[in-house]
């Protein structure tokens, strides 16, 4: 049982399904172990998988997953405040989501949003993020302030950087931080 919710913590959903399985095979039907791994299968396995689709984008693949466990706990209260509660979940990040080619962005609001996250870590570290990897753990894509941008350049040398972000939906739209430092 531990095995297969590691594995479906860590995103492997169809190995912990089949770990599930086996644990449900393999108990008397009316264990506690296969009450468990009923349960694991049936409930909480989807959850995982719903809350992982929504935190990659893919929006239809959690929607689909949602209708099913709202059809099979039509009738469990519980259960059913706990995935209404995920559905609102993504209805406000479909809410939040730009359409392409729609997208009207306040630049300056995320030109303060990435200042201050970078401010933050020169604070705590002493220097600015070097290179995309550390620039990419400190703002994270898709994430705010950077749901509509990507990052299209970035130089630093630990006192300096240059930062110039494109916004994805429009190719010619971007926007230039720069904090002045011994950049080459």
């Amino acid at each position: 049982m531990e095995r297969g919710r590691e594995l479906s913590s860590g995103g492997k959903f169809e190995t912990a399904r089949i770990q599930f399985e086996i644990a449900r095979q393999m108990s008397p039907t009316d264990s506690t172990l296969y009450k468990q791994a009923s349960d694991e299968l049936d409930f909480h396995l989807p959850m995982r998988e719903i809350e992982r689709r929504l935190h990659v984008g893919d929006l239809a693949a959690a929607e689909q997953l949602l209708a099913e466990l709202l059809t099979r706990y039509a009738g469990d209260v519980e259960r059913r405040g706990q995935i209404e509660a995920m559905r609102q979940a993504l209805t406000a990040l479909r809410n939040a989501l730009p359409l392409p080619g729609s997208v009207t962005v306040d630049g300056d609001a995320v030109l303060v949003g990435v200042r201050r996250i970078l401010e933050d870590y020169r604070r705590r570290n002493r220097r600015y993020p070097i290179g995309y990897r550390e620039l990419n753990t400190v703002l994270p894509p898709n994430r705010p302030p950077l749901e509509v941008f990507l990052v299209a350049h970035y130089e630093a040398d630990g006192s300096g950087y240059l930062l110039v972000l494109r916004n994805r939906y429009e190719q010619k739209h971007t926007l230039t931080l720069r904090n002045t430092g011994l950049i080459k």
